[in-house]
């Protein structure tokens, strides 16, 4: 995996526009990963994906991460700030077995392909069908195989909670601690719509820069993108004074 330029990331931030969260997350993996074919990418477990995309965010952005809650029972907004390496996580198995009885499930963890799937579903229940048809693989029972649907409904749960302990970096859930009444609470840490909020805002203030200085100078935007953060806001310094 490469870092991303400036003027790479930009042009993977426009491309995403509209797109859903699982195409953005696969553009930036694409850029960073040109030794890599997008159908590779795209079989990557969730987890594994936002292990590299957390990754590429600590080279563009920095190790620290900045979020913000709201508590649910007083409303106070919350602060906190950790770095990148404390929610890093080791990917489990992609694939296992669930047992209850005579009743096996063959299965393996989700991957942006099968979101990908799932996302051309007409409501939730049809996306989860298809989620755990793919998902899911075999249910072999009695000689012979028969379908998850069939399967007693405490397995089939055994069957989902585990692809949470398998595949954890994509169920990472932070702590929280209201200072004020005291509640405590856990919430899911989505990378890809964590990352590309950054990028969305990075992006327009790049825009804006890019704007004040071809005024000034007639500069092309490679040329002023292409520059170091640093120099860049000299330059921006003397526009303005």
């Amino acid at each position: 995996m490469q870092y991303l330029t400036a003027i790479e990331m930009l042009e993977v931030w426009d491309a995403g526009q509209n797109l859903s969260p699982t195409r953005q997350a696969l553009g930036l993996l694409g850029a960073a990963c040109p030794e890599e074919s997008a159908v590779d990418l795209s079989r990557l477990s969730i987890g594994r994906r936002d292990s590299r995309l957390l990754k590429l965010r600590q080279a563009a952005f920095g190790a620290a991460v900045h979020c913000q809650a709201s508590c649910p029972r007083c409303g106070e907004k919350i602060e906190s700030t950790f770095a990148v390496a404390d929610i890093l996580r080791n990917a489990g198995e992609s694939f296992f077995r669930a047992e209850n009885g005579p009743y096996l499930l063959e299965c393996r963890v989700p991957t942006s392909e099968d979101l990908l799937l799932a996302e051309r579903a007409q409501d939730a229940a049809e996306a989860k069908n298809i989620l755990m048809d793919r998902c899911l693989t075999a249910a072999p029972h009695g000689g012979g195989e028969i379908s998850w649907r069939e399967v007693p409904e405490d397995l089939l749960r055994a069957a989902i909670e585990r692809m949470g302990d398998e595949d954890p970096q994509a169920n990472l859930r932070l702590a929280w601690t209201c200072p004020g009444c005291g509640h405590e609470w856990t919430s899911l840490f989505d990378a890809v719509s964590f990352f590309w909020t950054e990028i969305t805002a990075w992006a327009k203030r790049l825009v804006r820069d890019v704007h004040a200085l071809a005024s000034a100078y007639g500069w092309s935007e490679a040329a002023i993108v292409s520059m170091s953060p640093y120099r860049r806001q000299m330059y921006l310094d003397l526009v303005n004074s």
